[in-house]
């Protein structure tokens, strides 16, 4: 996947996988079991269905879509 790279550095989704891979290394250390997402879009819940897909989400996520309205 992945793309052209943008002035912050960032080249797409595989970026996004890659930083959801050492966030979920940082919760296992730290005993995070679950983790809240507040601002899930299909770009964050696509990244966790593939670390779940790939045997890789060590940790609970739970997606708040935005659309939904929830404070």
């Amino acid at each position: 996947m992945g793309g052209a790279t943008t002035s912050t550095g960032w080249t797409g989704p595989d970026d996004l996988l890659a930083g959801k891979r050492v966030a979920l290394a940082d919760f296992s250390a730290w005993g995070i079991t679950t983790v809240h997402g507040m601002s899930s879009g299909p770009l964050e819940v696509g990244a966790y269905q593939r670390l779940h897909t790939a045997e890789e989400l060590t940790t609970r996520f739970r997606p708040w879509p935005p659309w939904l309205g929830v404070p």
